[in-house]
C-alpha cells in the first residue's frame, strides 16, 4: 500500500478491468480504522474532461484524484492499513443514472438556461452538467464530455428540472451492511447523500458532531443545513448548541425533522478553513 495505491498479491484482477471510464468501480473498506470508507478506483481514460489516473494491474489499484467530493489524497491518513478487508463495487455515472432525452426524458440543450442541469461538488468545487442532446457535458470552456463522471454513493447531486413531467430513476444495489465514514468540507458547500435506505432525522444524522461544526443561537452565525422537499420547497436549519432549529418565525425545534431515504442534504459551513472533516454514521438498522 502507498498513499494512493492498494495492492493485493492474490487479487488476480484483469489488468485495466476496473479502470474503464464508462464502467467505474469503487473499493469499500470493511475492517479497521477506515471501515465504511469508499474510494473511486482511477480510470485510465478521460473522465469529465481530465485524465483520471493509472489503470489497475492484476494486483494493484490506484485511487482517483478526481473523486467527487471525497477530499482524500492519502490512504494511510484516511485510516487504511495493511491487512484491512475490502470489497469492490460497481459505480454509477451521470449517463448510467440519468440517461438521455430518449431514455429518461431529461431536457437537453446547448446551455444550462434551456436544459435540465445537475450540480456536483467535485474536489470541493461546485460543477454544473447538462445533456447537450448527444451526451452529458460539463458547463465549462469546450463543454468537455462528462458522460462518465462517477456518482459516488456518499455524495448527493442537485437536479434542476425544466420539464413539467417527473423523471423516475431506479437505484440498484445492495443494502449497506456497515457504518460509513464520509468527508465534509470544513467550509463552503457539501452535498451529502442519504446513504442508508431508511428515513433519518436531523438529530440522528448528527452533523453537529463533525469536528469544527459551528453552533450558535443565531442562524446567521451558525453552520446550516438545507433540505428540499419532494415539492421543491427548501427549508434551512441550524444547530444552536442543544438542538436543531428551523430558520422560520419562532425558530421551531427541528430535531425530529424527517430526512427521507434517497434524499440529499445541502451542508453550508461557515468560515474559510481548508480541508475536510469526517462524519461517522452508525448503521441505523439491524440486519
Amino acid at each position: 500500500m502507498t498513499s494512493t495505491t492498494i495492492t493485493d498479491s492474490t487479487a488476480g484482477w484483469t489488468a485495466g478491468g476496473l479502470s474503464s471510464p464508462s464502467t467505474p468501480f469503487l473499493i469499500g473498506i470493511k475492517s479497521g480504522t477506515a471501515i465504511g470508507r469508499f474510494f473511486h478506483i482511477a480510470s485510465s481514460g478521460v473522465t469529465g474532461g481530465a485524465v483520471s489516473g493509472t489503470a489497475n494491474t492484476a494486483t494493484t489499484v490506484t485511487i482517483s484524484s478526481l473523486d467527487t467530493g471525497s477530499g482524500i489524497t492519502d490512504l494511510a491518513a484516511a485510516g487504511l492499513a495493511v491487512g484491512d478487508y475490502y470489497e469492490i463495487y460497481a459505480c454509477d455515472t451521470l449517463s448510467s443514472v440519468l440517461g438521455s432525452p430518449s431514455t429518461t426524458g431529461v431536457i437537453s440543450g446547448a446551455t444550462a438556461a434551456v436544459a435540465d442541469s445537475v450540480v456536483l461538488v467535485v474536489n470541493g468545487t461546485a460543477v454544473t452538467y447538462i445533456h447537450n442532446g448527444t451526451r452529458w457535458s460539463k458547463v465549462a470552456l469546450g463543454t468537455p464530455d462528462a458522460s462518465n463522471v462517477p456518482l459516488l454513493p456518499n455524495y448527493g447531486f442537485a437536479y434542476s428540472r425544466l420539464g413539467n413531467t417527473d423523471i423516475n430513476l431506479t437505484a440498484l444495489g445492495n443494502v449497506p451492511t456497515l457504518a460509513r465514514k464520509v468527508q465534509i468540507k470544513n467550509s463552503g458547500v457539501s452535498l451529502l447523500a442519504q446513504f442508508f435506505p431508511v428515513d433519518s432525522t436531523l438529530q440522528s444524522i448528527a452533523l453537529q458532531s463533525i469536528p469544527g461544526w459551528t453552533s450558535n443561537a443565531s442562524a446567521g452565525s451558525a453552520d446550516k443545513v438545507i433540505l428540499v422537499s419532494s415539492t421543491g420547497v427548501a427549508a434551512t436549519y441550524f444547530y444552536n448548541g442543544t438542538g436543531w432549529k428551523k430558520v422560520a418565525l419562532g425558530t421551531p425545534a427541528a430535531d425530529t425533522t424527517v430526512i427521507p431515504a434517497g434524499s440529499m442534504i445541502f451542508i453550508n459551513k461557515l468560515g474559510t478553513a481548508s480541508g475536510y472533516s469526517t462524519l461517522s454514521q452508525a448503521l441505523p438498522y439491524t440486519l
